[in-house]
């Protein structure tokens, strides 16, 4: 999806509709929101992966191009990934200040561990590296 949302949490309102639409799952909305963002926070992501960039071996920064949030969902019938490219990098809060891209895995609670919403987000994290 090309948006040009700046809003993390109305980003990931729209990638997540598209993502239960396309699962044919609806239902699943509530739990999605409320596993993928911390409880009472609003705007805070509750589990993610960024890149990291090393300078001279010593200093260690994140990669703000791109985040990656999962969450694992009784409600759906199988796995999703959401890819969303912003139209301009945009700042999401502390540590998300350049973000272009945004990716989110959801996977049903009964998959394998192998192909679990962390394993799949490791995966896509090794492609946007």
């Amino acid at each position: 999806l090309d948006l040009t949302e700046t809003s993390l949490e109305r980003i990931i309102h729209t990638i997540l509709n598209k993502t239960l639409d396309i699962l044919d799952a609806p239902l699943a909305y509530e739990e999605a929101m409320s596993t993928l963002f911390l409880p009472e926070s609003g705007n805070i992501l509750a589990k993610t992966i960024q890149g990291t960039i090393g300078f001279d071996g010593t200093i260690l920064e994140n990669d703000q191009s791109w985040l990656i949030t999962m969450a694992t969902l009784t409600n759906i019938p199988r796995r999703a990934v959401g890819i969303v490219r912003l139209k301009q990098p945009e700042n999401l809060g502390p540590g998300h200040e350049e973000t272009r891209y945004i990716i989110m895995v959801l996977c049903p609670s009964k998959e394998k561990e192998t192909k679990s919403a962390t394993e799949t987000s490791r995966t896509f994290a090794t492609l946007f590296a």
